[in-house]
Formats: structure tokens, C-alpha cells, sequence
């Protein structure tokens, strides 16, 4: 099983609609593209506005239908950026749930499927914590750029969860300033 997870094209950070720019349609269309490589099986995104106008741009060129969930949702992180030991209670009960999507998409990993996750940053940061045990604490080392292709699977021989991929987005090059 192999899963591919992205972060959404650009926006206007604090923004309230936080809508793609023109900028991050763009990118979302590299990325639809550059994800035909891949035979992609199902395709899950946040239902945030950002996370579903990329997924819709991906689902197009791919031809494949967006299951939407709130479990890929961005998190509040002011808490972890103030250093609080401990967390609110929103945001565990958010990253549980999060941890109970993944767990249910990997539950039996089948060597064939290919499963896309359009998230956001510290979305991803927390996927990657999720699959490859790290703790959470370790998280802002981590560095999500917008349509950057993160890619975990399944090693049926050693029966644990590889990164094979982290933050690609070699796909925008063309359009890097």
C-alpha cells in the first residue's frame, strides 16, 4: 500500500474564505499532473475550502471522485507554538481522529492500493509523525511547502511503514521564481 499525501496550493494566509490565489491554482495544476505518474486509487480530502478547490483541480485530471472528510482539517497549533505542555482539548481530540482515519485507510494494507490524502501542512507534518513513530514534539522540524508530495508505503518484508518521498515539489519548477 502506498499513501500520498499533499499539502494544498497557495492562499492568502489569514485570510477568513482562505481561497487558492491564482498562484495556487496553478500549482494545483502541476500537481494534478505530475500525480497522473502514480495510479491512484481513491482520493480523500480536508473539507477546507483550500484543501477541496486543490483536491477538485487533482480529481479532474485524474478522473477520480474526492471523499471529504473533516479528519484531514488543519490544525490549531498556537498552543504547540508557545511551548504549553500540554495541549487543548480540541486539538488531541482532533489528532485522535486523525490517527483513527489513518489507522482505518491502513488498517490492511494491500500491496496494490494507492490512496491520495489532500491535507495541509502541519496535516502532513502529523502523518508523517503517525507512520514513522515520531513524537510529535519533533514536528516543526518538518518543512511543508504548498503542493509538496509526501509519499509513505507499506514494506511487507520488514511489516512497518518506509517515507519514500517528503516534500516534493520539484513539479512547480517551471514556475519558481
Amino acid at each position: 500500500m502506498k499513501i500520498i499525501f499533499v499539502r494544498h496550493g497557495k492562499t492568502i494566509e489569514g485570510a477568513k474564505k482562505n481561497w487558492l490565489v491564482k498562484r495556487g491554482r496553478i500549482q494545483a495544476n502541476f500537481l494534478a499532473k505530475r500525480l497522473k505518474e502514480f495510479k491512484i486509487d481513491k482520493v480523500y480530502s480536508s473539507d477546507l475550502a483550500r484543501a477541496k478547490q486543490t483536491a477538485k483541480i487533482i480529481s479532474k485530471e485524474l478522473k477520480l471522485p474526492i471523499t471529504l472528510t473533516s479528519d484531514l482539517r488543519e490544525y490549531k497549533i498556537e498552543s504547540m507554538r508557545r511551548n504549553k505542555k500540554d495541549w487543548e482539548s480540541s486539538e488531541i481530540k482532533q489528532f485522535n481522529e486523525l490517527k483513527s482515519f489513518l489507522k482505518k485507510i491502513s488498517k490492511k494494507p494491500d500491496k496494490t492500493l494507492t490512496v491520495l490524502l489532500v491535507c495541509h501542512g502541519f496535516t502532513n507534518r502529523f502523518i508523517i509523525s503517525h507512520f514513522l513513530n515520531i513524537n510529535h514534539k519533533k514536528l516543526f522540524f518538518f518543512r511543508q511547502k504548498n503542493t509538496g508530495i509526501n509519499i509513505v508505503y507499506w514494506a511487507n518484508k520488514f511489516k512497518n511503514w518506509r517515507l519514500d518521498v517528503m516534500n516534493d515539489f520539484s513539479h512547480l519548477q517551471k514556475i519558481q521564481k
